[in-house]
């Protein structure tokens, strides 16, 4: 670039330009340079061309120059990243050291290597390594899908010889479907024979009262569905009449429970007051002192204890005795007065006839009943006491 911008350098361009502007403008010019104006404009044209080719060379250069540099920096960089991968893979490939408790592993791909020799070593052991058994088993596998080669005899019965098992059932299976094809067409033939649009075929008839019973089978699948729905809405229905009934049930027992539970109640404190009220009349009740006048002074038997007897006036107190008065009565449930009697015996004055008897009160009574007047005797000596206990005894037993 530099020599042609010289213009001292022979066939330059910026001699051969210097060479055409003296001699278009001066007068030594030489023929040979194109002293004519259209030669001369040519030339410049040229020259400019070339001048500008010559400068767009320089600017490509000096690119590449910087990219020459960059390059070698690169190459640099690549040259120490390559010293230190150089000793990454010594390091990598040194081979491991000692056996047994002394081993000392070596490099990555030294003990890739190792596992890949073992792995290899595993691979490739005769007739038990993995090789041998895949070479079997491709073997065998070529051997199951030969093809093999076929003979008829003379009397048409087809032999086949060499073919793999896998062949040999592929073989009978597509067999086994053309015959299953050809026994289909055959059937659609058959029954295409006997099915005409006449409709005077047997099996014509039989399809047009399938025809006529499938429109039978729908109304009355039509009635069954009626029915069935009627079923199911009376069943919706008494489902809901049994819950209706069990609300009020369960309302009506409710109600009655709960009017019990007031009868109850209402019992209940009617009895409460009752018992109140049987209390205080208790209370206001006032028993006589025995030996007094209206006492009572049955004798209890001795049972064998040999009781003293009573004394004269019957243990009553002197001007008194002991007497007994029948008290008439009803038993059990009979309403007949005067159907038996009980023995009532009492301290009363010697001379008195009658004794006021106060009958007992009934259940949950709140007042005493009536004082009855009843008939009333002395009694004479301890034996007609006794006598007559037990007779009113045998009495009451035989009334029972």
């Amino acid at each position: 670039m530099k020599v042609q911008l010289t213009t001292t350098t022979t066939s330059s361009r910026a001699k051969d330009f210097a060479e055409w502007y003296s001699g278009t403008n001066g007068a030594n010019a030489s023929d040979t340079k194109l002293s004519s104006k259209a030669g001369s404009t040519a030339k410049q044209t040229e020259n400019t061309t070339k001048l500008e080719n010559a400068r767009n060379k320089l600017a490509v250069l000096t690119t590449k120059h910087e990219a020459a540099k960059t390059a070698k920096a690169l190459v640099e960089t690549q040259i120490l990243n390559g010293t230190e991968q150089i000793a990454d893979m010594q390091a990598s490939i040194k081979a491991r050291t000692g056996a047994g408790q002394t081993l000392v592993l070596g490099g990555e791909l030294a003990e890739l290597a190792t596992k890949r020799k073992a792995d290899w070593d595993f691979y490739g052991v005769a007739l038990t390594g993995k090789k041998a058994k895949d070479t079997a088993a491709r073997v065998a596998a070529e051997a199951a899908v030969a093809v093999g080669t076929s003979t008829t005899s003379s009397g048409g019965v087809v032999t086949w010889a060499s073919e793999g098992a896998l062949k040999k059932d592929e073989r009978e299976k597509k067999e086994a479907w053309v015959a299953a094809q050809k026994a289909t067409k055959d059937a659609r033939t058959a029954v295409g024979t006997q099915v005409d649009s006449t409709g005077a075929s047997t099996l014509a008839k039989l399809r047009l009262a399938v025809t006529t019973a499938t429109s039978e089978w729908d109304t009355q699948q039509t009635e069954l569905d009626k029915a069935i729905k009627a079923v199911a809405d009376a069943e919706a229905a008494l489902l809901s009449a049994q819950k209706a009934l069990a609300s009020t049930i369960v309302s009506c027992q409710t109600k009655a429970f709960d009017k019990y539970k007031a009868t109850l109640d209402a019992a209940i404190s009617a009895r409460n007051k009752k018992l109140a009220d049987i209390e205080t009349l208790l209370k206001g009740q006032t028993t006589p002192a025995p030996g007094t006048i209206g006492a009572r002074c049955e004798k209890a038997l001795s049972n064998g204890t040999f009781r003293k007897p009573r004394d004269e006036f019957g243990g009553c107190g002197k001007g008194n005795c002991c007497g007994a008065a029948r008290v008439w009565m009803n038993v059990g449930t009979e309403t007949t007065e005067d159907i038996a009697w009980r023995t009532i015996e009492t301290c009363q004055k010697a001379d008195a006839k009658t004794y006021n008897y106060q009958p007992p009160r009934a259940p949950l009574a709140t007042t005493m009943p009536t004082v009855k007047s009843v008939d009333f005797a002395c009694i004479e000596g301890a034996k007609t006491l006794a006598a007559a206990a037990s007779a009113v005894a045998a009495a009451v037993y035989m009334l029972a």
